[in-house]
């Protein structure tokens, strides 16, 4: 039976949301013959490529290899940024949009980026190790980059003396101005013991002149606070003078309330 054959049923018989449910988690799964599960998951993912990456769950579209699901998808792709061989089993690989990380169905773990770099390089001859041998390529790929960082001190070296005369003003500014705050920061104490000694020194020649404006200062502090803890008192005292009848009904309200009668209950 063809696998279009078997995908029509199923959409006709149960729907797509079902059908869906059915291929992926019944059928599929339980298809012995490697080739034949294989070929109806493809025809699958050919009819309905609207899918998610197992990484990250991201969608994207089966056929294309774009972000999102595209009704009508670009038959055409760039071959030497598209298309990849894995390094492990010599597969050809396809991405188009997604992360740089990317493993292939053999589990080989791999950088898209530096793979498509691996490979342009080889094509021009600018690898002097075979790309199919991990272990000597790895090894490449670790000098290359060892490498790479020595010729960038090495450059560095040449651009800092081409600029030093014009660095050196400004490096020399910075210097003293660090050098001058650690200096200040070690001179903090005694900075701190000195202005106290001054002020105790100041204060015995100054002491007479302060005295009386402190002590008037004081007393006014003082006579604020009685005179704000003697308001509240002497309003209660006007209040109870000058509102004797409503504090003699409040009283007798409260004798009733509290001169409850008791009564037998024969």
């Amino acid at each position: 039976m063809e696998p279009r054959a078997v995908l029509d049923y199923a959409f006709d018989t149960f729907g797509e949301e079902k059908a869906l449910v059915v291929m992926n988690e019944l059928v599929i799964p339980r298809i012995q013959d490697p080739e034949r599960r294989a070929t109806l998951l493809l025809s699958l993912m050919y009819f309905r490529p609207n899918t998610k990456t197992h990484c990250c769950g991201f969608k994207f579209c089966f056929n294309c290899k774009c972000m999102g699901h595209h009704d009508s998808c670009a038959e055409e792709f760039d071959e030497d940024n598209d298309l990849v061989r894995c390094r492990s089993c010599r597969v050809l690989l396809l991405k188009v949009e997604g992360c740089d990380q990317v493993v292939c169905v053999c589990g080989f773990d791999m950088s898209w980026t530096q793979e498509q770099m691996l490979h342009q390089k080889r094509k021009k001859k600018l690898v002097p190790v075979d790309i199919y041998d991990l272990a000597l390529a790895d090894y490449w790929l670790v000098f290359r980059y060892k490498q790479s960082n020595v010729n960038t001190l090495i450059w560095l070296q040449k651009e800092v003396v081409a600029v030093r005369l014009l660095l050196r003003p400004v490096f020399a500014k910075h210097f003293w101005r660090f050098r001058f705050n650690k200096i200040l920061s070690t001179l903090r104490p005694a900075w701190d013991a000195k202005r106290a000694r001054y002020v105790d020194e100041t204060t015995v020649s100054v002491r007479g002149i302060l005295r009386p404006a402190l002590s008037s200062f004081i007393w006014r502090i003082r006579f604020t606070r009685v005179v704000s803890t003697m308001n509240s008192q002497l309003f209660w005292k006007a209040y109870y003078r000058w509102h004797s009848n409503e504090l003699e009904t409040e009283a007798e309200e409260m004798n009733t309330i509290f001169n409850i009668e008791v009564y037998d209950e024969e």
